[in-house]
């Protein structure tokens, strides 16, 4: 396979969780669960595939800082409970987790589940996954600008590489492909920094009903593609 069709990271914007739910006369926090347990199936199909990196967009800063008390702490009870659940389930198929985004929006407990994470998989050696979690590209910039003054750079000669070097997402390959579920189609930002070069697919299917078959179609169009890169 050429350089241009290598597919090397996708990156997943989980959206239309609440249309979904709405949509099934569903309880209005249920769509956080079932769109979580969907990602666990479409890790699994990426390992089918041995893609090596998978990022998910769960949680923007946004979402933490404007929604309702009760959904964030909701929604920090599940993130915490299926963090733990999934390094068990990570350990045994060899996956690193990584996180990436704004650590000072974490609810405590979370980001204790979030740090043994990424202890306990540090030695895994296969697909890597990375969770955006309080997330937000221009929050990111902000904290990587803060983080080069920490370390006494001078701001008027920071390269490319030291930026890059002090971000969240950039120790991670850009990626190739990223998909946005729900039928919205915009970037939102994520990855942005890194993606240049990204191809984008747009899924007219919510997050929760996204599956191996839509993923498929989708995969199949990538492969299309001819990508011009700086061409």
């Amino acid at each position: 396979m050429s350089d241009t069709k290598k597919l090397e990271h996708i990156g997943f914007i989980m959206d239309g969780n609440r249309t979904w739910a709405r949509g099934k006369w569903l309880p209005q926090l249920e769509w956080h669960r079932r769109g979580y347990n969907n990602a666990e199936n479409i890790i699994d199909e990426c390992l089918a595939l041995d893609i090596s990196y998978v990022s998910f967009w769960w949680l923007s800063d946004d979402n933490i800082r404007k929604r309702s008390t009760e959904e964030v702490s909701y929604l920090f009870d599940l993130l915490t409970r299926w963090i733990r659940d999934l390094i068990k389930k990570s350990r045994k198929k060899n996956i690193r987790l990584y996180f990436v985004g704004n650590r000072e929006l974490m609810r405590e407990d979370c980001l204790s589940a979030m740090c043994d994470a990424e202890i306990e998989t540090h030695n895994c050696t296969g697909m890597k996954v990375i969770f955006a979690l309080g997330y937000g590209w221009q929050d990111e910039i902000v904290r990587t600008i803060h983080a080069l003054a920490r370390d006494g750079y001078d701001m008027e000669n920071v390269s490319l590489e030291d930026f890059i070097g002090h971000s969240d997402t950039g120790i991670f390959p850009s990626p190739d492909l990223i998909i946005r579920t729900g039928g919205h189609m915009r970037h939102s930002g994520y990855f942005l920094f890194q993606s240049a070069y990204s191809e984008y697919a747009f899924s007219q299917k919510n997050w929760p009903e996204f599956d191996k078959n839509e993923l498929g179609r989708i995969l199949a169009d990538f492969y299309e593609r001819t990508r011009k890169f700086w061409k």
